[in-house]
């Protein structure tokens, strides 16, 4: 739980300190898009932690892929869009390590606002998701720190 809390928080300090950094250098618009993303990746945290985990996937090699997140997220009909195999190919290159290299690669090629850009989208997008495994039956859990 406390590994799980200093991700979400590392997370959010790093858009905020990434948004207020490209708007001292760039545009008002960086430091916007930063507390968006803190507010959505704290949002989607709050919402993972409302869905109840239910059957484990039928992969092994999946199953031993996913944090708790991931079942969470994983729980009801989103499950279902893609194989197994496809699943994992996506935990895989969305796992902080991935995010990581990624945004290192980024930033010494000069482009830092798309980590801005893209860290938004994969939480959106899974803030999207984690909404419609709540709405599609998850069932509410007491909220952890």
């Amino acid at each position: 739980r406390i590994d799980d809390f200093l991700d979400m928080l590392g997370s959010v300090l790093f858009v905020l300190g990434l948004g207020l950094g490209l708007f001292r250098t760039r545009s008002s618009f960086y430091l916007l898009e930063g507390l968006l993303c803190a507010a959505v990746i704290v949002t989607n945290e709050w919402s993972l932690r409302r869905v109840q985990l239910s059957d484990q996937p039928e992969s092994e090699k999946l199953t031993e892929a996913l944090y708790p997140r991931h079942r969470r997220l994983l729980a009801g009909r989103w499950g279902r869009i893609f194989n197994d195999n496809v699943w994992w190919w996506i935990i895989q290159f969305t796992k902080r390590d991935a995010a990581i290299l990624a945004f290192l690669l980024l930033a010494l090629a000069d482009q830092s606002p798309w980590i801005l850009h893209l860290w938004l989208t994969v939480s959106a997008t899974t803030l999207i998701l984690s909404a419609r495994s709540n709405a599609a039956g998850g069932t509410d859990v007491p909220d952890r720190v």
